[in-house]
């Protein structure tokens, strides 16, 4: 509520919608419910809409089984939903045992041992996380739905030093 809108509006609550002139709210002045010579989706529009898409697919995917334990040189791909489309900014990050690994932000593809993985005989998770950080997203529970994660577990054979 009082933030300004890409339509040139202000988000609030505006009596008349859906061709009625009272009794239905909108969330702006000049909202496509209302102006259809509007050429933007408003801000809670737009979030609706960003909520759709990741209830209908995931921000993140992988080829590579996350039930089957992998090797320390086994190359981890992943994909992005919109990766280049330019629809969302995807932050995408990797964490060993629950630590981010800060130098592979943004790489789609890593191994266990390229991130920090030890052949010290111990058992080891690694995660990827993509987050959709667009503006337009402003709930928390949408900012939910719009975060996936995958994670494997990794065996770390070899002797320990």
């Amino acid at each position: 509520m009082g933030q300004s809108d890409p339509t040139g509006s202000t988000v609030g609550t505006y009596e008349g919608s859906a061709y009625y002139p009272y009794g239905i709210y909108r969330p702006t002045s000049t909202s496509i419910m209302r102006e259809l010579s509007s050429t933007e989706f408003n801000l809670p529009g737009r979030e609706a809409m960003i909520a759709g898409f990741y209830r209908a697919g995931n921000a993140l995917s992988t080829t590579l089984d996350t039930n089957t334990a992998v090797k320390r040189g086994k190359r981890i791909p992943v994909s992005l939903a919109v990766g280049t489309t330019g629809l969302a900014r995807t932050d995408l990050r990797w964490y060993v045992d629950g630590v981010e690994k800060v130098h592979a932000r943004g790489r789609t593809a890593v191994t266990p041992g390229s991130l920090g993985v030890r052949a010290d005989g111990r058992s080891h998770k690694v995660t990827a996380e993509a987050v959709d950080r667009t503006d337009a997203i402003r709930d928390p529970a949408v900012r939910a739905l719009a975060t996936d994660t995958l994670t494997w577990s990794v065996q770390a054979t070899g002797h320990r030093k």
